[in-house]
């Protein structure tokens, strides 16, 4: 059972990823919580959460008190307790983070298109980076822009259907 991994919320309302599943990660950030937070002195010790299978069965009580304790102190703090404690966390950027990062450019991870319609316009890019993989962006076709493509080369009609469903005004 995948039980704690919770995205949970900080005393200056940021938050924080806390992934620790596995018995290793979980006595680490039991005990990380239980030196850092008033009340939860003998939490690591708590018989709801012994193991995975408890764990899961206690689920919703485990995440009341990690979404109660982790409100003790700001995402910086709780960063660096559980750094230190070696429990896997990351804190969670806002869009504005995200995309300040220094590995967007890097990644290229947000591209300029130039639409018809639109203009220019950033968009985000592909996060899948493959060796043998270009990385062009081109702007959606427009309404009807391969309908010809489409009816001939993918469904099989014949330039004399196509030119019917012209006439017809169905494309």
């Amino acid at each position: 059972t995948n039980i704690p991994v919770r995205a949970v919320k900080t005393k200056d309302d940021k938050y924080i990823e806390v992934y620790s599943p596995p018995q290793r990660f979980y006595e680490k950030l039991a005990l990380a919580l239980s030196q850092n937070v008033e009340g939860l002195e003998d939490f690591p010790s708590d018989p709801r959460f012994a193991d995975s299978t408890k764990r899961f069965e206690n689920r919703h009580a485990l995440y009341d008190i990690m979404d109660k304790a982790f409100l003790a102190k700001t995402a910086d703090e709780w960063m660096e307790i559980l750094n230190a404690a070696d429990v896997p966390c990351g804190q969670v950027n806002t869009l504005d983070q995200a995309f300040n990062s220094p590995q967007v450019p890097l990644r290229n991870m947000v591209v300029e298109i130039d639409h018809p319609h639109v203009g220019k316009f950033r968009t985000v890019g592909n996060p899948i980076k493959l060796s043998q993989m270009k990385g062009e962006f081109k702007p959606s076709p427009l309404l009807g822009e391969n309908s010809e493509e489409i009816l001939t080369q993918m469904l099989g009609y014949s330039p004399d259907d196509v030119e019917k469903l012209r006439q017809d005004k169905v494309i």
